[in-house]
């Protein structure tokens, strides 16, 4: 008798155990001001619990395994931190490079890519022992001249590749696992319209990799699919008599594709352009209130969510009909606003307020605040669903 009891209180432990994980109910929001990592509950909304991290926080970055037992966040200074999901406990660092900036999970999950500023070039990671597979530096010539660049616009692709810019130069590289080896490889050298290759997107089904320039209002296009070895030119009409260019293209994941147009956030123009997503012709640009910072998709594509630099509209964020390209409603949404998200099914919207401290939870259907989480500084915004979506 006492065995079947001990028997039934193990299944009744680990059926609460496992009930009580509710992983697909947690964000994580990255509190600069603390050096934590804030795991938030969005149906209770409320903190679960802070995880300490070490590192510079500034742009960290977090991916998720697809079995969602491990997240792995980086930061600025080259530090990559394992937490465990199920524990929400730190298991381990690794010191990848001086400086990075990207970071990327491989299709399969067992692989981790971080992008290098500094000394340059990407590091592979094996996700199932937490260690180095190899690095490959960013070595290539330009201008005649032997470099090491930067790595930017780091993004994982179809069939477990890899794809990045050299920021210091004019190639996209994509990397593939080496049949005879575990370590990764250089596969295939892209040439890009022009020089200084920055941040960049992935579309959704993994074909075309898509990057902006530096001093440039020209658009990279690679279309991964194709044995095509160079890029194809995005060109913008321009609004105006003005031959000002953006300093540059907007960070990677403030763009977005929703239907048959990709919508892409002029940087120091109060204008998003509006590209499609066939043929990548010009299709016109829709008016801002301010410069824009990030443009984020609803999950139902029908709406646009912009968020701006600027002192005067830092706090606001314009939400625009793709339907018919007018704003709908602008909202008050706290001061410094860093990152957004939604919620899968779009229900909710989160929004890290960094100088008033809060994450904002917008219900999408009025767009009304219905919670404020306090937090230190938060920045960046992380679901555990960006497991299952290409180039998050």
């Amino acid at each position: 008798m006492k065995h079947y009891i001990a028997i039934l209180l193990g299944f009744l432990v680990f059926t609460k155990c496992h009930t009580d994980l509710n992983l697909g109910n947690r964000l994580f929001v990255v509190e600069r001001g603390s050096s934590h990592l804030a795991v938030i509950d969005i149906q209770k909304l409320k903190i679960i619990t802070k995880i300490p991290l070490s590192g510079n926080l500034r742009h960290a970055s977090m991916v998720f395994g697809p079995a969602l037992h491990y997240g792995y966040l980086a930061t600025r200074n080259g530090i990559l931190t394992r937490v465990n999901l199920e524990s929400l406990k730190e298991e381990g660092t690794l010191k990848t490079s001086q400086n990075s900036i990207g970071i990327a999970i491989s299709q399969d999950g067992q692989t981790i890519a971080v992008a290098e500023y500094k000394p340059g070039g990407i590091t592979l990671i094996d996700t199932k022992s937490f260690s180095f597979i190899n690095k490959i530096p960013a070595k290539t010539r330009f201008n005649d001249k032997l470099i090491l660049s930067r790595v930017t616009g780091l993004v994982d692709g179809l069939d477990n590749t890899f794809v990045c810019a050299l920021m210091d130069s004019d190639e996209i590289w994509e990397l593939a696992k080496n049949r005879d080896s575990s370590k990764y490889e250089i596969r295939r050298k892209f040439k890009a319209i022009a020089k200084n290759p920055f941040d960049a997107l992935i579309t959704p089904e993994g074909r075309y990799y898509i990057t902006g320039h530096f001093k440039s209002d020209r658009i990279s296009l690679i279309d991964l699919w194709s044995n095509d070895s160079k890029a194809k030119p995005i060109l913008f009409k321009p609004i105006s008599s003005s031959k000002r260019l953006p300093t540059k293209m907007v960070h990677m994941e403030s763009w977005a594709v929703a239907g048959s147009r990709i919508y892409i956030p002029s940087a120091d123009e109060q204008r998003i352009s509006v590209i499609s997503s066939h043929d990548f012709s010009y299709k016109g640009s829709i008016s801002l209130i301010g410069s824009p910072v990030y443009a984020m998709v609803h999950p139902g594509h029908k709406e646009l969510w912009v968020t701006f630099s600027g002192d005067e509209q830092d706090g606001k964020i314009q939400i625009i009909s793709t339907i018919t390209m007018k704003t709908i409603k602008i909202l008050e949404a706290g001061k410094r606003i860093y990152h957004m998200a939604f919620s899968p099914r779009g229900d909710r919207a989160f929004v890290s307020s960094n100088e008033s401290n809060e994450l904002l939870v917008i219900h999408c259907a009025d767009y009304s605040i219905i919670k404020k989480i306090p937090l230190k500084s938060p920045s960046g915004i992380f679901g555990v669903w960006r497991a299952f979506q290409i180039g998050l």
